[in-house]
């Protein structure tokens, strides 16, 4: 006999028991915490194992713990695809702000950046060379987190990195990426086109389960994202390309009009919260001598509203007429209609206008400054390398304007004394290898799309620029990536002492202590020049600073023969007591002070008796001893006008340098 499976009987079931009140208030809690819950869990854990990492702005400088360093990978915390994003590298800063310190943070894209130039041709570095000279009391920090194809959400998401290392100020220029920059609307590294969207993804970006989820989007990215990134031979410009035609007043359009409102407000307010002054800089682009990227071709007559073309074409034939102003808005209008975004529409001037209006930011006119610098008032090749980003003297212009803002805005109290344009420009921390490695940039991006339908690789680059000199090599080789740029600027100063071009290794001194921070080898390479120019108080000055960043024996060295050099020897006594310190068999040095010791005995005795003939003899002596022919002489003269008769007048007057 099988057993028969019995039917659940309704009527005999015990009934469900009923959740209700509290408990059922916390199941349902449960139930919505547990996905967050469960996520937290994986975060912890991959925290715990070391998977995946966090992209800080500044890490600790590797050469020297008491710096800090923008993070060379800054640029992959934003962008979809790691193997698409740009390295950046700046200079080291001091982690501790002191009270003498005065910190200024510029944030932007390519043109903070300096691009097409290294190291000092960026504005920063220019305007950080004058701000030193007007300050010299102070130490000066002008901290580049430019990062090259990035738009206004990436400034928005540094903005809290920024405010932790408390800057004095902040200075903004940027808008010209708003469209192709990663994360922009017609960028090949966008999330999407709604904005929201793009700032819970910035929110989100420091969790490791992000930087995980990132690498499973690179490695499964669809087959657009993957052509545009697999293409050695292209410019970081095309290759940020998805949306090659965004028409005037489309949707695209006014999305990346709105992108950029709505970030430069949210950014401006971030700063006044935090009482941080913003200076906030006009953009200026090519509007003379660049035809509109991608027009409509010829219009058909009586159809030339919204092309960009012909509203080139009518600019060209005012200008040539002389109807500058109505050949300024023609060029404007080509610039605004051009559907290939890569320069910023007139609209963006405007809305950085009303930012800083509204949220009490310093605004910066860049563009006013450039109209006033081109001729008859309209922006070209004058003051540009091809499109927005400038030239040497325009990026002096930027770092000009800047130094004028921040002087007005009445920031730094203690304001030394203003350095005059011409005397700015004469110290200019570009070399020739700078400016050199510029020009390459400039012709290969000029052979490239968007300029031109092809896309040169380094085989070809000796086809655009031969080398014709030594300094024409050491540019080469560094774009070429065979030496460093250090290595080039070593070179390039031994370069210049070996031919005695001493103003020229001026400028390598320059730059590397603009670029090299957490050393004082950059100002005894200045020191040295300095002292070779007779300009012993220079020299002093830049031993001086050298020897405070850092102590080294030859500084200290150098320093106390720049004193002595400088009528100062009872200065040098410190600085050849600590150089013998480390070298106690230096005879030589040791004899120098106690030839000092003795002078310093003497400046005492005559201070007391100045009428002593034999006092300024004997002191004249001494400097004989010490190679100062020069100061021994003056002596000699004073002693000659008190007894001209005096035999040991007459000897000195004859003597040999020892």
């Amino acid at each position: 006999m099988t057993d028969k499976k019995r039917k659940p009987d309704p009527e005999n079931m015990a009934p469900a028991k009923e959740i209700k009140g509290g408990k059922l208030l916390v199941f349902r809690v449960i139930l919505v915490l547990m996905p967050i819950i469960i996520l937290a869990f994986i975060e912890l854990l991959l925290r715990i194992t070391g998977i995946g990492k966090e992209i800080p702005l500044f890490i600790e400088d590797p050469e020297n713990a008491n710096y800090l360093q923008i993070n060379n990978d800054i640029a992959r915390r934003y962008f979809l695809d790691a193997n698409a994003a740009p390295g950046v590298q700046y200079p080291a800063f001091r982690k501790e702000k002191s009270e003498k310190t005065f910190r200024v943070v510029v944030q932007g894209a390519s043109t903070v950046a300096g691009i097409p130039y290294k190291k000092g041709g960026a504005f920063p570095a220019m305007l950080e060379q004058r701000l030193k000279k007007s300050l010299p009391g102070k130490e000066i920090e002008v901290i580049n987190t430019g990062i090259t194809a990035v738009c206004s959400y990436t400034l928005l998401d540094l903005a809290d990195d920024i405010t932790k290392i408390n800057p004095d100020a902040v200075i903004i220029y940027a808008g010209h990426n708003e469209y192709y920059g990663v994360l922009g609307v017609g960028s090949s590294q966008r999330l999407g086109r709604f904005s929201g969207l793009v700032r819970f993804y910035h929110s989100m970006n420091r969790l490791r389960l992000v930087h995980i989820m990132k690498k499973a989007h690179a490695a499964f990215a669809g087959r657009k994202t993957a052509e545009i990134i697999s293409r050695p031979n292209s410019t970081l410009m095309e290759r940020m390309v998805r949306e090659k035609e965004i028409p005037f007043g489309s949707e695209l359009y006014d999305q990346g009009v709105d992108q950029f409102r709505i970030n430069f407000t949210k950014l401006a307010d971030k700063y006044r919260k935090k009482e941080i002054p913003v200076f906030i800089c006009t953009l200026v682009s090519n509007l003379k001598d660049l035809e509109p990227f991608l027009g409509t071709g010829a219009p058909e007559a009586g159809n030339e509203t919204g092309n960009a073309d012909h509203y080139f074409t009518q600019g060209r034939k005012y200008y040539h007429e002389g109807a500058f102003e109505q050949a300024k808005s023609q060029f404007n209008l080509a610039r605004d209609y051009d559907q290939l975004r890569f320069r910023a529409p007139s609209e963006f001037n405007a809305i950085i206008r009303e930012v800083a209006d509204k949220k009490g930011a310093i605004l910066v006119d860049v563009q006013e400054v450039f109209e006033a610098y081109s001729t008859n008032g309209i922006v070209g090749e004058e003051l540009l390398t091809e499109h927005v980003h400038p030239n040497i003297q325009g990026y002096f212009l930027i770092a000009d304007a800047c130094y004028h803002a921040l002087f007005i805005s009445g920031i730094v109290k203690e304001w030394d004394h203003l350095i005059s344009a011409e005397s700015a420009r004469k110290e200019l921390p570009v070399t020739e290898v700078d400016s050199i490695y510029g020009l390459i940039g400039i012709r290969i991006l000029k052979n490239s799309w968007p300029f031109k339908d092809q896309s040169p690789d380094k085989n070809q680059i000796q086809e655009l620029f031969t080398p014709e000199s030594y300094i024409d090599s050491l540019a080469y080789d560094l774009f070429m990536e065979q030496i460093s740029w250090g290595e080039a600027m070593n070179r390039l100063y031994q370069y210049y002492l070996s031919s005695g071009q001493y103003e020229k290794a001026l400028t390598v001194a320059y730059a590397l202590q603009i670029e090299i921070k957490n050393t004082g080898v950059p100002h005894n390479m200045a020191g040295r020049i300095y002292s070779e120019l007779g300009r012993f108080d220079q020299a002093s000055t830049a031993l001086k600073r050298g020897f405070e960043i850092e102590p080294m024996p030859q500084i200290a060295y150098n320093l106390g023969s720049s004193l002595i050099k400088a009528g100062k020897p009872v200065e040098s006594v410190q600085y050849f007591e600590y150089f013998l310190g480390f070298h106690p068999d230096r005879q030589d040095v040791a004899s120098k002070l106690e030839i000092i010791k003795v002078l310093e005995n003497l400046d005492e005795q005559i201070q007391s008796t100045p009428d002593s003939t034999e006092l300024y003899v004997y002191a004249a002596y001494q400097y004989l001893l010490l190679n100062q022919r020069n100061i021994s002489d003056s002596l000699i003269r004073v002693a000659y006008a008190l007894d001209p008769n005096n035999a040991l007048v007459q000897k000195l007057l004859n003597k040999p340098v020892n």
